[in-house]
């Protein structure tokens, strides 16, 4: 069990007022409105911890300007998450009955993220910035996912070094972020981080820098900042889905390890997959095996650039 995961479940639910598990900090003059969301993934707690270090940081220099919502966005997979004795209990804890990054454009409003998603639409419509918090189950270097009306200073405010592009236009599906405003022509900018793996100190502090990035540039609170002199570029052509269950990987793929075009990639009781074109790999799960068949095994992208920040 986590019960640290617990406790601070605990303290924002307790901090919450008209929706539950949500968190509202009020700065001392006029400003932009930032949506923090936390617990997309039930088994992704580093928002959560990130979190706790803002609150302490908080408690001693209150927010400068403008509103600042804290969301779990999927409480319940969270507490799976905080209430799991084995690994795998916490691997399928990542939702209750759908992803909240795979969300439909007619999501079913009988399922839990459905019921989760309608309670703090409100504010993530009202919102101007948007930021969501997430870690991965292999060992990673951060990463930045720009969406919607994100620009030029957006990416090079946050001290990541690697962006990925075009993981929404491949799945066809909605992330989270898309209803707060992540539409293109929309003038919310939505920001998606992978920090790093799952419970890395390291990813704690890639979440912090993040938040305090976009509440720099925005006005919302000053803080240092840590530039990014050359970042890299990823464009995410394609996802690799499994035909049916017997399939796996035939290696655990790295994020961003190199591939060639014919390289094997899985193989089960059907045909063997290759990859069709030389790029990268993205987000394979851990056991080669993604929680269901319904989810990606992994992403390719195309072949890196790299980009000069002056």
């Amino acid at each position: 069990m986590n019960q640290r995961v617990a406790k601070l479940l605990e303290t924002i639910d307790e901090k919450s007022e008209a929706i539950p598990y949500v968190h509202t900090l009020t700065g001392r003059d006029p400003g932009k409105t930032c949506v923090i969301f936390l617990g997309t993934h039930g088994n992704e707690p580093v928002g959560l911890y990130a979190y706790e270090h803002l609150m302490e940081y908080f408690a001693q220099h209150p927010l400068e300007a403008g509103t600042l919502h804290f969301i779990v966005s999927n409480p319940q997979a969270l507490k799976n998450y905080a209430s799991a004795s084995t690994v795998d209990e916490q691997r399928r804890s990542r939702f209750v009955d759908i992803n909240m990054n795979r969300m439909p454009k007619d999501h079913p409003r009988d399922s839990y993220e459905g019921r989760r998603l309608q309670e703090i639409l409100p504010l993530m419509e009202a919102a101007d910035i948007a930021l969501d918090l997430h870690s991965t189950s292999l060992p990673s270097d951060p990463m930045l996912i720009p969406l919607g009306a994100t620009e030029e200073h957006h990416l090079q405010a946050i001290p990541v070094e690697t962006i990925v592009s075009g993981v929404g236009d491949v799945l066809g599906e909605q992330f989270l972020l898309h209803y707060a405003g992540g539409y293109p022509g929309t003038s919310c900018a939505s920001l998606l981080v992978e920090c790093g793996e799952h419970e890395d100190p390291k990813s704690i502090s890639n979440a912090l820098h993040s938040v305090e990035a976009l509440l720099h540039l925005h006005g919302l609170h000053r803080f240092p900042v840590h530039p990014t002199p050359t970042q890299h570029a990823y464009t995410v052509v394609r996802s690799i889905f499994f035909p049916h269950s017997s399939y796996c990987l035939v290696e655990e793929f790295g994020n961003f390890a190199p591939i060639k075009e014919g390289d094997l990639i899985a193989t089960g009781d059907g045909p063997p997959m290759f990859c069709p074109h030389d790029g990268h790999t993205l987000f394979a799960f851990q056991g080669g095996k993604p929680p269901s068949i319904a989810e990606e095994a992994l992403f390719l992208t195309l072949p890196r650039v790299t980009r000069t920040n002056r």
